[in-house]
């Protein structure tokens, strides 16, 4: 489960180089506002997926190998009582998303298998059966800085330039994503309906820094993470970073 969002921030600002990513973002946050969960078809085959599921729609991942037709058919199964439905969606060669809508399964009361198929442009079948699990709780909030390095000099730190990612898992969608930055008054915070790699910013603060990525669910629970970025001065080129993770901001939670 894996959904990246960039939101660049150069000098704590919008870049007009992602203006048309923005625009996608706030189309999306109009689209999902309850959790998506997703389900890749392409992982290993056999054995069940458990979703403690507590609301929300279902989502299947596709990686596309041929790109010889421009649709595919996506068929989720009742195994309890044989009932079916049949999606047809367009489909890109490489990487695709679909989202099973009217797929609500908030009525269920018991845990219950359902099986998802789709059959790929050469005729091999991808099935995978989930464990919709009502009752079963949901996993707390965690939340991890994901570091990217574009451009290290350590020389001149205010050339540096470095994409961080949040990976927030568990929890309850929506979530909201804070960043902060020391030595910054400027914050930097989203609404984010959606599980997985969840928001990008772009910083160009020379180091030493400390970031600080603050997610929280819509049950109220709070994970955090913080980094120390600085130059490791031990390296003989000077032009490696360092990042240490606070210990005592790991994957903190909260209630």
């Amino acid at each position: 489960m894996k959904t990246t969002i960039l939101l660049s921030l150069m000098f704590f600002g919008i870049s007009p180089a992602f203006a048309q990513q923005y625009d996608e973002l706030e189309s999306h946050f109009r689209l999902a506002d309850t959790t998506v969960y997703y389900v890749h078809l392409n992982a290993v085959q056999g054995g069940f997926e458990q979703i403690a599921y507590h609301g929300g729609r279902i989502g299947v991942i596709f990686d596309d190998k041929f790109g010889m037709k421009d649709s595919v058919h996506v068929v989720l199964e009742n195994s309890s009582d044989q009932n079916s439905r049949s999606y047809v969606f367009r489909k890109n060669f490489g990487h695709n998303r679909f989202l099973l809508e009217n797929a609500d399964l908030s009525g269920l009361e018991e845990p219950t298998i359902f099986g998802l198929s789709l059959v790929d442009d050469m005729g091999k079948k991808y099935t995978k059966d989930l464990l919709i699990d009502p009752k079963k709780d949901a996993v707390p909030v965690e939340a991890e800085i994901v570091k990217s390095p574009i451009t290290i000099d350590c020389q001149t730190p205010s050339n540096t330039l470095i994409e961080f990612f949040s990976e927030v898992k568990g929890g309850k969608a929506p979530f909201l994503i804070e960043w902060k930055f020391s030595g910054s008054d400027s914050d930097h915070e989203k609404l984010l309906p959606i599980q997985g790699y969840s928001s990008g910013v772009l910083v160009d603060l020379a180091p030493p820094y400390q970031i600080q990525l603050k997610v929280t669910d819509s049950c109220g629970e709070i994970a955090y993470q913080l980094v120390n970025v600085a130059c490791d001065a031990s390296r003989p080129n000077y032009n490696s970073i360092l990042f240490n993770v606070d210990p005592t901001r790991k994957r903190i939670i909260e209630k």
